[in-house]
């Protein structure tokens, strides 16, 4: 059971960091018009890819927020915000970096549907426009090694009057079964979770607590 707790567990964190890029770190950027991050990308067949604009604040005082994004291609579509629909056209609104409001920026999605088909994909403020080249390519097959992932493994510790009940620590979750109001639960051990459903219930919570937490962080 805790194998496919951290598997599922590795799966939903692996699939958060791919679907949710913020925004790159404005210092390591040259923002001098406007600009689309990143200028060319290689995309997997129906899977998602972030693409990032940023403009300086100059620009949005005479032009405004509002942008303009489109693909050339109909086989190369922008996300639609907040839904699984695709579009060939996109307006979207700029907002102050939080690292530098002097940069204004925001980020979408795109998805292509068929194989080698590639589309520039526009964005326009005001008189300037920047574009970047999407291109869908067959995804690169990696070699299956021993790192482990995210989450790796799931354990029981016996260290006495621990400070803390749960804590997530190079791929593992300690679960600190001697941390009062846990020790009832978990009086033998995680092997309680098979015979006992309040066992089950509370390896849940610390679970939750601790994944969430880490994410959150990360």
């Amino acid at each position: 059971m805790l194998k496919n707790i951290c598997k599922l567990l590795d799966k939903l964190a692996r699939e958060e960091f791919k679907e949710w890029e913020g925004p790159e770190d404005p210092t390591k950027l040259e923002v001098k018009s406007l600009i689309i991050i990143p200028t060319k990308a290689n995309i997997d067949i129906d899977e998602p890819r972030t693409l990032s604009i940023y403009a300086p604040k100059e620009l949005t005082k005479a032009s405004g927020v509002k942008t303009v994004i489109m693909s050339d291609c109909s086989d190369i579509k922008i996300v639609f915000s907040g839904t699984k629909r695709l579009v060939m056209y996109l307006e979207l609104n700029l907002k102050p970096h939080p690292k530098d409001p002097n940069i204004y920026y925001n980020f979408f999605k795109i998805r292509g549907r068929e194989l080698g088909k590639q589309a520039y994909i526009s964005c326009k403020l005001g008189n300037q426009e920047a574009n970047t080249l999407v291109v869908v390519k067959k995804p690169t097959i990696r070699k299956k090694g021993k790192k482990g992932g995210f989450i790796s493994d799931i354990k029981e510790k016996y260290e006495s009057n621990p400070t803390q009940r749960v804590m997530y620590e190079k791929g593992i979750i300690n679960i600190y079964v001697k941390f009062p109001g846990v020790i009832r639960y978990f009086s033998s051990g995680l092997k309680e979770i098979e015979q006992r459903g309040e066992s089950r219930v509370m390896l849940a919570e610390l679970i939750g607590e601790t994944f969430c937490k880490t994410l959150a962080n990360r």
